[in-house]
């Protein structure tokens, strides 16, 4: 029986695949010049933004950093929401005395502009 839990944020609290995706794609398509699908680019969710630049093959991986944050931060509002149905799991957890904990690679600023949170 578990007595501690802890949740991840992106992609088990809060369903930020299409944040990401439709991001890099859009950062992607101006620094590179061209098109790869929101779609094609989930095999990078988990991996960390250096190494998705690196992956992606960024000339200036800085700039492509940079860009990306900008580009998430706008589309965030639109395309994250909570998964269905994890308050209810979270509220039932609670009631059973589990002790939750979140876990997560943001940074303060990330969390508190995040409305999810």
């Amino acid at each position: 029986m578990y007595t501690h839990i802890a949740f991840d944020v992106d992609g088990t609290i809060i369903d930020t695949v299409q944040a990401f995706t439709v991001s890099l794609s859009q950062t992607i398509q101006a620094l590179k010049g061209e098109y790869i699908s929101p779609k094609d680019l989930e095999h990078f969710f988990g991996v960390t933004s250096k190494g998705t630049v690196e992956g992606v093959g960024f000339e200036d991986e800085e700039a492509a950093l940079s860009m990306w944050e900008e580009n998430y931060v706008r589309v965030y509002n639109d395309t994250s929401v909570p998964f269905e149905g994890i308050e209810d799991i979270l509220r039932t957890l609670k009631q059973r005395d589990k002790v939750m904990g979140l876990v997560t690679s943001r940074c303060r600023m990330e969390i508190n502009r995040d409305p999810n949170l």
